[in-house]
């Protein structure tokens, strides 16, 4: 049998864990990336559910990982390449990938040198976010819904989703307005998948043509309201990039009509904290670094 024995603390009462049976030492860096052994996460289902898509591979008693997604099931390599051309990813240090698969482009990202937080939901892929650990990549389990994801704001360069099914328009763009508060001034926000290219892949997708372009209007109307700039939008990719100094955005807003909602800073007294709920105000913040004045990032009413 195989014991851990975790560092004592004052203020834990911390005991020797049983490990489970069979469990390996995991594979080292950086071979982890790329196998784990089978008896560490015995969850075959995802090598036939996203065999189409070479998520993983079962060869004897370990996993490979060849680098497959839903959006680039011929690898996360030239998927990341391609995203190169339109974002300057050695400036990058940081990111954020929503419905992260089994974290693949989390791994790509670190030839970059950039350190990627993935997370994804406990769902039908089963075992995803434990497979990622297993090849040592940052990973947690995580979903959008009504509060905070657990991360203070300005805390990520990137955030990305490549088909992960958030409703990203739903609930006022309730989801988009916590994108924009994890990510720091200048930080850009990556979509691929639907609505994104609709009228070459509505058909692939299995969806209307005139919902998809709906979809699309409405995310780009939410973007405008976040000031957030569409710096690119090329096959698969659109890219929006948070403003440096929101003031600006705000007032061109109100000669549009539109009047931002703002919070009292005394209901919010944290924007850092995690495990409230979401709403749709916008807080003043004050900049930190270069640049003066306050630009609102998304805060509680």
């Amino acid at each position: 049998m195989a014991w851990v024995t975790l560092p004592q603390s004052q203020n834990l009462n911390l005991r020797t864990i049983l490990l489970p049976v069979g469990y390996k030492t995991p594979f080292p860096w950086p071979q982890s990336k790329d196998s784990a052994w089978f008896t560490n996460v015995p969850f075959p289902k995802l090598v036939n559910y996203k065999k189409s898509q070479n998520w993983v591979r079962l060869e004897g008693d370990r996993f490979l990982f060849p680098g497959g997604g839903t959006s680039f099931p011929d690898g996360v390599n030239g998927y990341v390449h391609a995203l190169s051309r339109l974002l300057p990813l050695p400036h990058i240090r940081t990111a954020l990938d929503v419905g992260c698969g089994v974290a693949s482009f989390g791994a790509a990202l670190m030839d970059y040198g950039i350190l990627t937080m993935s997370i994804a939901p406990s769902d039908e892929h089963e075992g995803q976010v434990q497979f990622a650990l297993e090849r040592g990549l940052p990973a947690m389990l995580g979903v959008l819904s009504i509060h905070r994801l657990p991360f203070p704001s300005r805390s990520f360069d990137m955030a990305h989703c490549s088909r992960c099914l958030v409703p990203w328009t739903d609930n006022d763009g309730l989801y988009l307005r916590e994108m924009d508060r994890i990510l720091r001034p200048g930080g850009y926000w990556v979509l691929s998948g639907p609505p994104i290219n609709w009228r070459v892949n509505y058909n692939a997708w299995g969806r209307e043509a005139k919902e998809l372009e709906k979809e699309q209007s409405m995310l780009e109307e939410l973007a405008m309201e976040l000031c957030w700039e569409k710096v690119a939008e090329s096959d698969q990719f659109a890219v929006w990039q948070k403003s440096l100094n929101h003031m600006g955005c705000i007032h061109k807003l109100k000669t549009w009509g539109r009047h931002p909602k703002f919070c009292n800073s005394s209901s919010d007294p944290d924007p850092d904290a995690g495990w409230i709920r979401i709403d749709r105000g916008l807080t003043l913040m004050k900049i930190i670094g270069d640049g003066e004045g306050e630009y609102p990032v998304t805060g509680r009413c």
